[in-house]
């Protein structure tokens, strides 16, 4: 359940109010609920608009957050004019009016037979290509450039086929009328469990310099639904597997070498990859080696979240290490592309 847990205010009981919430937010969350702490007079300024209430949040993060306003208040008090902070009514609503997330069943199968009415651009066909995909591998991982148009009747005729779109991110009803959402253009990947099932759908947006992979979502929308942080699954299960970031990045790795990957949308996205390592586990997985870019593991924000994986992957059993390559690539996936071209390694 999502739930938006408001505490601080302008009273002289500020001070507890934060205290107390802190606490009330890491119990919701203990017990598996998508809650976020909020200042109700100061509000949060950026919030992340497709996912608000992440799977992995820092509680005491948020409640120093809310502290460093503290001295500020009484001047506050005098140059606003509404009580609620930035973002909080927005919030609320969001945790009110989103549907809850439908199973994967249903999901994969509206997924399916939305990507099959979709084609894919030459100039995203000539991309994927560069970075090492054949036609065959293409089609078969449903990859998709973002429709331009004709959202109402995409949906339309998903429902007239019998697919679910209440709780399925990337739809919503816009004034009574289930539509698709609609994205600036790029290219559709999904986003697959172990089983091959697609969880969710990410978007590679054309032309951004910054968060270029992007979850397709509709969280704050009428009956929308967010989605989570996934992780993705490129190949059956062997003894030793790599743990990469980005499902491009594990799809064409698994191409070009056979081997099995793991993807993840981030060091910090636990969550669903403990799930995910959970059921690969069972099947004989015994080895986890991870293979994030180079510029990632020199980055000191990532230290603490690499470190909380290290401590994850060990209390599961799981032997572990990190996978090296020629630091003149990035990403794993550049290299061995490079090597299988021959070109100067």
């Amino acid at each position: 359940m999502k739930i938006v847990v408001l505490a601080g205010g302008t009273s002289t009981e500020r001070t507890v109010s934060i205290t107390s919430g802190t606490g009330i937010c890491k119990a919701l969350r203990q017990k598996g609920h998508q809650a976020i702490l909020v200042d109700i007079f100061c509000g949060i300024e950026n919030v992340d608009r497709e996912n608000p209430f992440p799977s992995e949040y820092d509680v005491d993060a948020a409640s120093e957050y809310m502290s460093a306003f503290n001295d500020r208040i009484e001047q506050m008090k005098k140059e606003r004019r509404s009580f609620f902070g930035p973002n909080v009514l927005k919030l609320c609503e969001a945790a009110v009016n989103e549907y809850p997330l439908t199973g994967i069943e249903e999901r994969d199968a509206t997924y399916r037979a939305f990507l099959s009415r979709l084609s894919l651009a030459s100039d995203h066909r000539a991309n994927l290509m560069e970075r090492g995909l054949n036609d065959e591998v293409i089609q078969q991982n449903l990859y998709r450039t973002t429709p331009a148009g004709g959202y109402e009747a995409i949906a339309k005729q998903l429902l007239l086929e019998g697919h679910y779109l209440a709780g399925v991110p990337g739809f919503y009803r816009k004034e009574g009328v289930w539509t698709y959402c609609g994205t600036r253009r790029g290219i559709l990947l999904p986003v697959r469990d172990y089983f091959g099932r697609i969880q969710g759908i990410k978007v590679r947006l054309d032309n951004v310099a910054r968060r270029k992979f992007r979850w397709l979502s509709t969280a704050e929308m009428p009956d929308g639904c967010k989605a989570e942080a996934w992780a993705h699954v490129a190949g059956d299960a062997q003894d030793t597997i790599l743990l990469i970031e980005g499902p491009l990045k594990a799809d064409i790795v698994h191409y070009l070498t056979g081997m099995t990957l793991v993807a993840v949308s981030g060091v910090g996205s636990l969550t669903h990859l403990q799930q995910t390592l959970t059921v690969m586990q069972e099947q004989g997985v015994r080895k986890v080696m991870t293979a994030f870019d180079m510029d990632m593991m020199t980055n000191c924000h990532v230290q603490k979240d690499f470190r909380r994986l290290a401590a994850m992957l060990q209390e599961m059993g799981f032997q572990f290490g990190t996978y090296l390559w020629d630091p003149r690539f990035k990403g794993l996936d550049d290299y061995v592309w490079a090597r299988k071209n021959k070109k100067t390694i």
